[in-house]
């Protein structure tokens, strides 16, 4: 699993600037391509990577976003449903440390009160959040599902950016009336998931806990 030391950003001027740069850097490249004489075909290569690479890094509902969208192949260009897709399956992990301090304060008298270990590497990562495996002290084997620090404020931050943002999809070949739709089902998403969040609470009594 690929490994990502950067923190997703949590301010909402910091991902916008991110967001923003990035689509600018993909409309800004497609321009170009457009405007040379005698073009036979667009060269989506250097879009599809851009967003694969940022989407990763950034998480969140853009991330999920970028997972949806790798199945539009009948509206997106190839390359770009192939970079996307990677995204399903090999999202950039964040390392163990970024979590330590959530577990600690989750967790009374800290997390290794309860735990025996749990494996810094996780076995699987997705849009809002990562999965360790762990054992605790009886010796029982368990998972601990950890979302990835502040994404509450991210979750809030991308959907009122994405809004602003998604007419971009146009220049890949995207009907409006889609971007739209995909939107909507997006926010439906990521408000369900985040209220099924907001509902649990860690229970150290069986230790499998989804921490915010």
């Amino acid at each position: 699993m690929p490994l990502s030391r950067k923190t997703p950003r949590r301010s909402a001027l910091g991902r916008f600037w991110q967001l923003g740069t990035s689509s600018a850097r993909v409309a800004g490249g497609l321009l170009r391509q457009r405007m040379l004489p005698g073009l036979a075909a667009m060269d989506w290569q250097p879009a599809a990577d851009v967003l694969r690479d940022v989407l990763g890094e950034m998480k969140g509902p853009v991330l999920k976003l970028g997972q949806m969208a790798a199945q539009w192949e009948s509206v997106l260009p190839a390359p770009i449903c192939q970079a996307l897709s990677q995204l399903q399956s090999q999202v950039p992990a964040l390392p163990f440390a970024a979590f330590e301090q959530v577990l600690d304060d989750a967790y009374a008298g800290g997390w290794r009160a309860h735990f025996a270990r749990i494996d810094p590497e996780p076995f699987a990562a997705a849009s809002l959040g990562q999965v360790h495996r762990a054992q605790t002290l009886d010796g029982q084997a368990v998972i601990i599902k950890l979302q990835y620090p502040g994404m509450a404020d991210i979750c809030r931050a991308d959907l009122q950016q994405l809004r602003r943002l998604l007419p971009l999809g146009r220049l890949l070949r995207t009907p409006a009336s889609a971007l739209e739709q995909v939107y909507q089902e997006l926010a439906r998403a990521v408000a369900a998931e985040l209220d099924k969040v907001e509902q649990l609470l860690v229970d150290t009594s069986s230790c499998q806990s989804l921490v915010n």
